[in-house]
């Protein structure tokens, strides 16, 4: 698992369920997610010391998993799909 899906599936354990309900009542198939917003989830590594430079080299691996990198009026977005964020969320519940 790549450094920006650790840091994702860290950001949905505190927000997932929320972002859940709210999709599925406003009947959304896909969301945007600030990088701004995970910013706090992310655990420097030798490799990578900001996020920002982490989904810069690992953009292409996490857009074949389904999380897209987005950039709008100058702002940096993950795009999700909701099932991926449900796939997200159950890899927690694995022992």
């Amino acid at each position: 698992m790549s450094i920006v899906e650790e840091t994702l599936k860290k950001y949905l354990e505190k927000h997932g369920a929320r972002i859940l309900s709210i999709a599925t009542i406003s009947g959304q198939k896909e969301i945007l997610i600030e990088v701004r917003a995970l910013y706090r989830y992310f655990i420097p590594s030798e490799k990578y010391s900001k996020l920002q430079e982490a989904i810069k080299f690992e953009k292409e691996k996490i857009c074949e998993k389904g999380i897209k990198v987005i950039e709008k009026n100058g702002t940096c977005y993950i795009k999700l799909s909701i099932s991926k964020i449900r796939e997200l969320l159950s890899d927690d519940e694995v022992c």
